[in-house]
């Protein structure tokens, strides 16, 4: 009950020698609800230590995907990166193959000839 009410409807009442033991009675509750909340507390750190250690043996033990599904995943998002960076050429070219820019040499034949390795026992051309 609340303080108030203690005093309006025990405490008034109760004869002054009591009142010693209501106090004791009062400080011996107290110390009681003190060792229960204790207990409580005792005991809520074991649940939460015990859902701790059992969600780390079910990671342990049942990994969120097997081998095999790893490389999957791996294999799916390499290819969509490959198909991202394709994508980008592409539309950075403008539709052209890549072939057609090496068509596209600025330099003069002359330039590409003497830059052309040639065959064993072939010559460059001269100037």
């Amino acid at each position: 009950m609340l303080p108030q009410e203690l005093a309006d409807k025990v405490l008034k009442d109760l004869p002054k020698e009591l009142l010693p033991e209501v106090e004791k009675l009062l400080i011996g509750q107290i110390a009681e609800l003190a060792a229960r909340q204790k207990e409580v507390d005792e005991m809520s750190r074991k649940l939460k230590l015990s859902l701790a250690t059992a969600r780390t043996w079910i990671r342990a033990l049942i990994p969120d995907m097997s081998n095999q599904q790893a490389i999957q995943a791996y294999i799916k998002v390499s290819a969509e990166n490959r198909n991202a960076k394709a994508k980008a050429v592409h539309d950075a070219l403008g539709g052209m193959k890549i072939t057609d820019l090496v068509k596209l040499d600025p330099r003069a034949a002359i330039d590409r000839a003497f830059a052309r390795k040639t065959a064993r026992g072939g010559q460059r051309p001269m100037r």
